[in-house]
Protein backbone atom coordinates (compact mmCIF):
# COMPACT_ATOMS: atom_id res chain seq x y z
CA UNK A 1 0.00 0.00 0.00
CA UNK A 2 1.32 3.46 -0.77
CA UNK A 3 2.35 5.54 2.19
CA UNK A 4 1.43 9.21 2.47
CA UNK A 5 4.47 11.48 2.99
CA UNK A 6 7.08 8.71 2.68
CA UNK A 7 10.75 9.28 3.39
CA UNK A 8 12.46 10.54 0.24
CA UNK A 9 15.99 10.81 -1.08
CA UNK A 10 17.59 13.12 -3.63
CA UNK A 11 16.52 11.96 -7.09
CA UNK A 12 13.17 10.45 -5.97
CA UNK A 13 10.15 11.44 -8.03
CA UNK A 14 7.13 12.63 -6.07
CA UNK A 15 3.59 13.78 -6.75
CA UNK A 16 2.10 16.67 -4.80
CA UNK A 17 -1.28 15.76 -3.30
CA UNK A 18 -1.73 19.05 -1.46
CA UNK A 19 0.41 22.09 -0.72
CA UNK A 20 -0.77 24.74 1.74
CA UNK A 21 -1.51 27.98 -0.10
CA UNK A 22 -0.70 26.52 -3.54
CA UNK A 23 -3.85 24.84 -4.88
CA UNK A 24 -2.59 24.62 -8.46
CA UNK A 25 0.29 22.31 -7.44
CA UNK A 26 -2.03 19.39 -6.68
CA UNK A 27 -1.09 16.47 -8.95
CA UNK A 28 2.18 18.04 -10.05
CA UNK A 29 5.22 15.78 -10.40
CA UNK A 30 8.79 16.64 -9.61
CA UNK A 31 12.26 15.47 -8.57
CA UNK A 32 13.58 15.81 -5.02
CA UNK A 33 16.71 17.98 -5.10
CA UNK A 34 17.38 18.12 -1.35
CA UNK A 35 15.80 18.33 2.10
CA UNK A 36 16.23 19.44 5.69
CA UNK A 37 14.25 18.79 8.91
CA UNK A 38 11.34 21.01 7.81
CA UNK A 39 11.07 20.86 4.02
CA UNK A 40 11.74 18.89 0.86
CA UNK A 41 13.23 20.81 -2.07
CA UNK A 42 11.62 19.83 -5.38
CA UNK A 43 12.20 20.79 -9.02
CA UNK A 44 8.66 20.59 -10.47
CA UNK A 45 8.29 19.22 -14.02
CA UNK A 46 5.54 21.47 -15.40
CA UNK A 47 5.80 24.53 -13.18
CA UNK A 48 9.49 25.10 -13.77
CA UNK A 49 9.76 26.23 -10.19
CA UNK A 50 11.46 24.88 -7.08
CA UNK A 51 8.81 25.51 -4.44
CA UNK A 52 9.49 23.29 -1.42
CA UNK A 53 7.13 20.86 0.28
CA UNK A 54 6.68 21.48 4.02
CA UNK A 55 7.02 18.16 5.86
CA UNK A 56 4.47 19.05 8.57
CA UNK A 57 1.78 20.57 6.34
CA UNK A 58 1.95 19.32 2.75
CA UNK A 59 1.03 15.87 1.36
CA UNK A 60 2.92 13.82 -1.25
CA UNK A 61 3.46 10.32 -2.59
CA UNK A 62 6.39 8.79 -4.37
CA UNK A 63 5.45 8.57 -8.04
CA UNK A 64 6.10 4.79 -8.14
CA UNK A 65 3.70 4.27 -5.18
CA UNK A 66 1.06 6.37 -6.90
CA UNK A 67 1.22 4.20 -10.02
CA UNK A 68 1.03 0.98 -7.96
CA UNK A 69 -2.05 2.29 -6.16
CA UNK A 70 -3.62 3.34 -9.47
CA UNK A 71 -3.04 -0.10 -11.03
CA UNK A 72 -4.65 -1.71 -7.99
CA UNK A 73 -7.67 0.57 -8.38
CA UNK A 74 -7.96 -0.23 -12.10
CA UNK A 75 -7.85 -3.96 -11.41
CA UNK A 76 -10.60 -3.56 -8.82
CA UNK A 77 -12.72 -1.79 -11.49
CA UNK A 78 -12.23 -4.85 -13.70
CA UNK A 79 -13.40 -7.04 -10.83
CA UNK A 80 -16.48 -4.83 -10.38
CA UNK A 81 -17.31 -5.11 -14.09
CA UNK A 82 -16.82 -8.87 -13.93
CA UNK A 83 -19.07 -9.02 -10.88
CA UNK A 84 -21.75 -7.04 -12.72
CA UNK A 85 -21.63 -9.55 -15.60
CA UNK A 86 -21.84 -12.47 -13.16
CA UNK A 87 -24.82 -10.85 -11.48
CA UNK A 88 -26.62 -10.74 -14.83
CA UNK A 89 -25.83 -14.39 -15.47
CA UNK A 90 -27.26 -15.35 -12.09
CA UNK A 91 -30.28 -13.07 -12.52
CA UNK A 92 -31.38 -14.30 -15.94
CA UNK A 93 -30.25 -17.93 -16.16
CA UNK A 94 -30.83 -20.96 -13.91
CA UNK A 95 -27.21 -21.78 -13.11
CA UNK A 96 -27.78 -24.97 -11.05
CA UNK A 97 -29.27 -26.73 -14.10
CA UNK A 98 -26.68 -25.29 -16.44
CA UNK A 99 -23.92 -26.36 -14.05
CA UNK A 100 -25.18 -29.98 -14.08
CA UNK A 101 -25.25 -29.90 -17.87
CA UNK A 102 -21.76 -28.45 -18.24
CA UNK A 103 -20.41 -30.93 -15.67
CA UNK A 104 -21.89 -33.77 -17.74
CA UNK A 105 -20.51 -32.27 -20.94
CA UNK A 106 -17.04 -32.20 -19.41
CA UNK A 107 -17.46 -35.78 -18.20
CA UNK A 108 -18.29 -37.00 -21.72
CA UNK A 109 -15.10 -35.48 -23.14
CA UNK A 110 -16.74 -34.84 -26.52
CA UNK A 111 -15.55 -31.22 -26.73
CA UNK A 112 -12.86 -28.90 -25.39
CA UNK A 113 -14.72 -27.06 -22.63
CA UNK A 114 -13.24 -23.69 -23.59
CA UNK A 115 -15.10 -23.89 -26.89
CA UNK A 116 -18.26 -25.48 -25.56
CA UNK A 117 -20.58 -22.47 -25.26
CA UNK A 118 -22.62 -23.46 -28.38
CA UNK A 119 -23.57 -26.68 -26.56
CA UNK A 120 -25.67 -24.55 -24.21
CA UNK A 121 -28.12 -23.81 -27.02
CA UNK A 122 -27.73 -26.59 -29.59
CA UNK A 123 -30.48 -28.84 -28.21
CA UNK A 124 -31.05 -32.57 -28.24
CA UNK A 125 -31.40 -33.22 -31.99
CA UNK A 126 -28.30 -31.28 -33.02
CA UNK A 127 -26.28 -32.83 -30.20
CA UNK A 128 -27.25 -36.36 -31.29
CA UNK A 129 -26.54 -35.53 -34.94
CA UNK A 130 -23.11 -34.01 -34.17
CA UNK A 131 -22.04 -36.92 -31.96
CA UNK A 132 -23.92 -39.88 -33.46
CA UNK A 133 -21.07 -42.30 -32.69
CA UNK A 134 -20.83 -41.59 -28.94
CA UNK A 135 -22.29 -44.30 -26.75
CA UNK A 136 -22.05 -43.76 -23.01
CA UNK A 137 -24.36 -43.29 -20.07
CA UNK A 138 -23.09 -39.76 -19.38
CA UNK A 139 -23.70 -38.81 -23.03
CA UNK A 140 -27.26 -40.18 -22.81
CA UNK A 141 -27.82 -38.07 -19.68
CA UNK A 142 -26.39 -35.05 -21.51
CA UNK A 143 -28.77 -35.59 -24.45
CA UNK A 144 -31.70 -35.84 -22.01
CA UNK A 145 -30.80 -32.44 -20.53
CA UNK A 146 -29.95 -30.63 -23.79
CA UNK A 147 -33.45 -29.34 -24.62
CA UNK A 148 -34.07 -28.21 -21.03
CA UNK A 149 -30.83 -26.18 -21.03
CA UNK A 150 -31.65 -24.75 -24.45
CA UNK A 151 -35.02 -23.65 -23.05
CA UNK A 152 -33.31 -22.05 -20.01
CA UNK A 153 -31.05 -20.13 -22.39
CA UNK A 154 -33.99 -18.93 -24.50
CA UNK A 155 -36.07 -17.87 -21.48
CA UNK A 156 -33.07 -16.09 -19.97
CA UNK A 157 -32.38 -14.28 -23.24
CA UNK A 158 -36.00 -13.16 -23.42
CA UNK A 159 -35.75 -11.70 -19.89
CA UNK A 160 -32.55 -9.85 -20.88
CA UNK A 161 -34.20 -8.43 -23.99
CA UNK A 162 -37.26 -7.40 -22.02
CA UNK A 163 -35.15 -5.64 -19.36
CA UNK A 164 -33.17 -3.87 -22.09
CA UNK A 165 -36.47 -2.55 -23.49
CA UNK A 166 -35.99 -4.18 -26.87
CA UNK A 167 -38.47 -6.07 -29.01
CA UNK A 168 -38.49 -9.84 -28.54
CA UNK A 169 -37.78 -11.26 -31.99
CA UNK A 170 -36.14 -14.52 -33.05
CA UNK A 171 -33.07 -12.57 -34.20
CA UNK A 172 -32.76 -10.73 -30.88
CA UNK A 173 -33.22 -13.95 -28.91
CA UNK A 174 -30.58 -15.78 -30.99
CA UNK A 175 -28.16 -12.87 -30.68
CA UNK A 176 -28.65 -12.63 -26.92
CA UNK A 177 -28.30 -16.38 -26.38
CA UNK A 178 -25.05 -16.33 -28.35
CA UNK A 179 -23.85 -13.27 -26.41
CA UNK A 180 -24.55 -14.81 -23.00
CA UNK A 181 -23.42 -18.39 -23.65
CA UNK A 182 -19.69 -17.55 -23.36
CA UNK A 183 -20.37 -15.46 -20.24
CA UNK A 184 -22.20 -18.38 -18.64
CA UNK A 185 -19.38 -20.73 -19.58
CA UNK A 186 -16.79 -18.37 -18.03
CA UNK A 187 -18.91 -18.11 -14.88
CA UNK A 188 -18.96 -21.93 -14.68
CA UNK A 189 -15.19 -22.10 -15.24
CA UNK A 190 -14.44 -19.55 -12.52
CA UNK A 191 -16.95 -20.58 -9.88
CA UNK A 192 -17.53 -24.32 -10.18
Amino acid sequence: MSKLNPEVEIGDRIICLSMKGENDFMGEKGVVTGQNEMQIFVKWDNKGSSISMLKDEDKWLKEEDYHKKRKLKESSYLNVNELAEHTKVLKYFKMPEIKKYLDLLRETGIVNMLSSSPYLYMGKNTLKKEHYNVDSESFDDLVDMADKVKEIMIRGAMKVIEDEGKEITIENVNRTVQRYAPKILMFWVKHY
